[in-house]
């Protein structure tokens, strides 16, 4: 009996030992307690988001919040908060920051301002450096001081570009676009020509929005194409002008029809031809290949010239169209206009993408020496290469365990 009441008294003490080592994490309902506390046995603040069924956030706690390095580190230096994105979205924490992905861990100090913030799951080691790097960033004194920067009316090139590229989007993403077309309003002809505009205007192409960014980037296309890459910013504008539209054709028509409206209402150069572009895009979304196919290449050759990446475009299109899936049997005039597209496409902008292009193409015409012999080449191009999500589209699948 002695015997069984020492060893369950060692093994009491195991877990006992077990559970003060590993992050001790609270629910944090009350806010201000969380900051009173921290500020009281002078710790930051550490914010474990997550989510019920979220994998990594469970392997985290599993592999890495258990740890007892890592949490021994962790409860001498930080008041620990767990929050839960779906069950505690009405939680004071959330009107102040907001996750896009789960795991995100917040560092704060003692005041609620941000240190640092990663997103993901990362081994422990990784982890405490992380933890080192966040201490040492002060993101929230940064925040306040790039603020009262711009409050102060400082709009240099490098100063506008840092706060709201960096500095500005770790706390307030959605206010980046209003404070940028609030810049914009500010410069003159010649500044709204420059490069450095055009770089900024450039990289909000994700939605198609009326506003001075969206008539910046389409009225001061040509200055930007002599001064920066013809590629870059016939991408930029295609994917404004074409992509998220018809992203919006394949998902909800209302909002096609309005986005329709909105480019009818807008004056820009090349409107017809981007026009023509959607209505092409609409047969080969709709399965239409024969017909949108001739026109796609009747297009790109009259236009080869001025928009070379045309070319590139509509066979991307043609490839998330599913026009390489396997139930669908293209006649020989489709699969003769399909390689003419990725042999142009190539031969004006090699790289590995448009590589890919070739050699799918080939393998779709049923030429599989030709399509290896593409792919053989690809080390010897310049990315960027295909996104692993488009393999599928091409009918081509990995076997994960094989590395096939």
């Amino acid at each position: 009996m002695t015997r069984i009441l020492s060893l369950c008294f060692i093994l009491l003490a195991a877990v006992s030992t077990r559970l003060q080592a590993q992050i001790h994490f609270s629910t944090a309902d009350d806010w201000e307690t969380v900051l009173e506390t921290a500020r009281q046995e002078q710790k930051n603040i550490f914010i474990d988001v997550y989510t019920s069924w979220c994998g990594p956030c469970k392997r985290m706690a599993r592999e890495v919040f258990s740890d007892p390095a890592v949490g021994k580190y962790m409860n001498d230096r930080f008041v620990c908060i767990q929050l839960d994105a779906e069950k505690q979205a009405g939680h004071p924490f959330f009107r102040l920051f907001k996750p896009n992905a789960y795991p995100t861990y917040y560092w704060l100090d003692a005041d609620g301002l941000l240190l640092d913030s990663r997103s993901g799951y990362m081994p422990g080691e990784t982890f405490l450096q992380a933890v080192h790097e966040a201490v040492e960033n002060q993101k929230g004194k940064r925040l306040k001081e790039f603020t009262t920067r711009w409050k102060g009316g400082e709009r240099d090139t490098a100063f506008v570009e840092e706060y709201l590229f960096e500095v500005l989007p770790q706390f307030h993403p959605d206010s980046v676009r209003p404070f940028l077309n609030q810049y914009l309003a500010g410069l003159t002809p010649e500044q709204l020509r420059s490069p450095s505009t055009g770089r900024m205007v450039m990289r909000f192409t994700r939605n198609l929005e009326d506003d001075l960014i969206l008539r910046t980037l389409l009225g001061q296309s040509s200055s930007y194409r002599e001064q920066l890459t013809q590629e870059e910013v016939d991408k930029a504008i295609y994917l404004v002008l074409v992509r998220i539209p018809m992203m919006h054709f394949n998902t909800d028509k209302n909002l096609y029809a309005a986005d329709l409206q909105l480019l009818n209402r807008l004056d820009y150069p090349d409107k017809e031809l981007y026009n023509k572009i959607r209505e092409i895009e609409q047969k080969l979304f709709s399965a239409q290949y024969g017909e949108g196919l001739q026109q796609a290449v009747e297009l790109c050759q009259a236009h080869e010239q001025d928009h070379p990446s045309f070319y590139s475009e509509l066979y991307y299109t043609l490839i998330i169209s599913k026009f390489f899936q396997p139930d669908y049997n293209p006649g020989t005039e489709e699969l003769s206009a399909t390689l003419h597209l990725a042999k142009k496409a190539f031969h004006l902008s090699p790289s590995q993408n448009t590589l890919s292009y070739l050699a799918a193409a080939y393998a779709r015409a049923g030429n599989y020496r030709k399509a290896y012999q593409a792919l053989a080449y690809l080390p010897f191009y310049k990315a960027p290469t295909l996104s692993n999500a488009v393999y599928p589209l091409l009918g081509i699948v990995f076997d994960r365990e094989k590395g096939e």
